[in-house]
């Protein structure tokens, strides 16, 4: 499951980032605010294979998405016992 309502911040090449969830109502999305670059809106997809996988909203900068949602993943991961 995919917690909502959070904030918190990461380190992306040596860059703070503060990562926001939102929730649509059709799922929960996070805004990526760094500096220099546009927010950035990732979504955790599924594709009809059933792979989750992490995609910008719009699509189009795809490797960030990817990075930034590793790094959600992982913030998560560390953070599951708090």
């Amino acid at each position: 499951m995919i917690p909502t309502n959070v904030e918190f911040d990461v380190d992306y090449h040596g860059k703070p980032i503060h990562i926001k969830s939102r929730d649509t109502g059709k799922g929960v999305i996070y805004v990526a605010t760094y500096p220099g670059a546009k927010d950035l809106y990732v979504h955790r997809a599924t594709n009809a294979q059933g792979d989750h996988f992490w995609t910008s909203i719009p699509e189009g900068r795809q490797p960030a998405a990817e990075r930034i949602g590793q790094m959600i993943d992982e913030y998560f991961h560390d953070h599951e016992n708090d």
